[in-house]
């Protein structure tokens, strides 16, 4: 049998086996049609099928009334704890499944919570925790926020100033300390600018540690910073990366504890602290100067305040300079401005956050 031949077999075997199977499916159909397994109903076409699925009527789950927000406001914040069960609660940072529980639990034994500093007495709920409330609020997981370091939560400026405090205060000093200069500004509670000035650090430097000879040094600067009520400083962060850094940091932090025990030194008899430190993230997020893990210079938002004096998005009064804090400013070196622009930006952001916002 040559080739041909071959070809011509399988061609017409193949034709037969298509033509049994065309009838086996249509008698498959007749049959399952005799059964009723198909619907009379059912339309053959295609698009009448899909015209026909629009006009069902769609099933709508009712969603849950609550939603998961950002809380940054402290009657928010408190709400929350007091009226959200477990599984709402651990749908926030830092607060996980037990946590929650053990807030339910605690509220429905005690009472609801009066202010945020009765959270520590929740079991497992350190001071850590809520000084991470009291900076952040309540915000979801899932939402990043900027990487803030360890000291950031230090933050005396909040839950360690009374209200009572707070509502009698008159005037404020926020201060910056530099390598080779030390800034302060004096403003009252009606944003007037009283006093704005920069003075030099002489005789200490990073590269020789001589204890006295800082005490000395932040003795003379204090003599000259005016009487307030209130002392401000501020937390920086800093990125340790070789030995030089590292001698600038000790630097720094040792100036600025010497400033916390002059004008705290009398604490132990009062109670009641004068100097206060807030965060530099805080400070930065208040302007819109984080850029990353990085805070962007505030000099030409000083700059423009020198100028207006208002804010641009609604024209409200941030602060009431002088007429020669501007030529003082301008006079000034970059490293002078930078630490003249702190202490604006610390006024401002405390003067917002604290008395404007707080619920008196």
């Amino acid at each position: 049998m040559n080739f041909g031949t071959r070809l011509y077999l399988g061609a017409k075997c193949l034709c037969k086996t298509i033509t049994q199977s065309r009838i086996q499916v249509v008698s498959l159909a007749q049959v399952l049609s005799e059964r009723n397994f198909c619907s009379e109903d059912t339309p053959n076409d295609p698009s009448e099928i899909t015209e026909a699925q629009d006009n069902e009527p769609t099933k709508t789950h009712k969603m849950p009334e609550w939603t998961v927000n950002i809380l940054t406001k402290h009657d928010d914040v408190l709400r929350a704890f007091n009226s959200l069960n477990p599984h709402q609660l651990c749908k926030y940072r830092h607060v996980s499944m037990r946590l929650g529980v053990a807030i339910q639990e605690d509220r429905e034994v005690r009472g609801p919570f009066r202010d945020l500093t009765e959270l520590t007495r929740v079991r497992g709920l350190g001071r850590r925790t809520l000084d991470r409330f009291v900076a952040e609020g309540l915000r979801p997981r899932g939402i990043r926020i900027e990487p803030l370091t360890r000291y950031a939560y230090a933050v005396s400026g909040n839950e360690q100033i009374p209200q009572e405090k707070l509502k009698v205060l008159d005037s404020i000093v926020t201060m910056d300390v530099g390598l080779k200069h030390f800034a302060w500004l004096h403003m009252d509670r009606g944003r007037h600018v009283i006093e704005w000035r920069v003075v030099d650090l002489v005789d200490i430097s990073p590269a020789k540690y001589d204890p006295i000879a800082y005490f000395k040094a932040m003795q003379r600067v204090l003599d000259e910073v005016p009487t307030s009520d209130m002392y401000i400083l501020e937390h920086k962060s800093f990125a340790m990366t070789t030995k030089t850094a590292y001698q600038v940091i000790l630097f720094l932090r040792t100036l600025e504890s010497l400033i916390f025990g002059m004008l705290n030194a009398n604490y132990a008899d009062t109670g009641d602290l004068e100097c206060v430190s807030i965060s530099q993230q805080r400070v930065g997020k208040h302007f819109g100067l984080i850029v990353g893990t990085r805070r962007r210079s505030g000099q030409a938002i000083v700059k423009s305040l020198l100028k207006r004096g208002l804010s641009e998005e609604n024209q409200k009064v941030v602060v009431k300079f002088r007429p020669e804090d501007a030529e003082m400013f301008e006079n000034a070196n970059n490293f002078e401005k930078e630490l003249l622009a702190n202490t604006v930006l610390k006024a401002v952001s405390f003067f917002d956050n604290m008395i404007d916002n707080a619920d008196f």
